[in-house]
């Protein structure tokens, strides 16, 4: 079976940027995580024990962009998605994108986004 358990725009304050100001005052990062993994026995079963637990990922995410100051929202990205293959064996490849919420460039924008698809093989 070819499935996926995916958060979508999980919001988080921090502190990552090439400039002082970013690094001092932070600002709003939006992060969006598939994890691609067979979920069939948590289908049949329907029991917690035999999936993915969702909290428990977006916890690892918040812990991870919080605990850490970066300069490149790249590293972020990939940092996240090493991480959670590390963390949750089950997993057999994620898809990581990694949004910061109005970058200081000089004008009017959203976001800047990074974007990485790991394997388990790939770390």
């Amino acid at each position: 079976m070819n499935s996926s358990l995916k958060l979508k725009n999980a919001v988080f304050y921090a502190y990552h940027g090439v400039f002082t100001e970013e690094q001092n005052l932070g600002r709003k990062f939006e992060v969006d995580a598939e994890l691609f993994y067979n979920f069939t026995e948590a289908a049949d079963t329907d029991k917690l024990e035999s999936t993915i637990n969702y909290v428990n990922v977006y916890r690892y995410i918040h812990d991870i962009l919080t605990a850490n100051k970066f300069y490149l929202v790249e590293k972020v990205a990939v940092l996240i998605a090493r991480k959670l293959l590390e963390k949750f064996d089950r997993v057999d490849s994620v898809n990581i994108k990694v949004r910061k919420c109005h970058p200081p460039v000089g004008g009017l924008i959203d976001s800047v986004e990074a974007s990485v698809q790991l394997n388990r093989k790939d770390v």
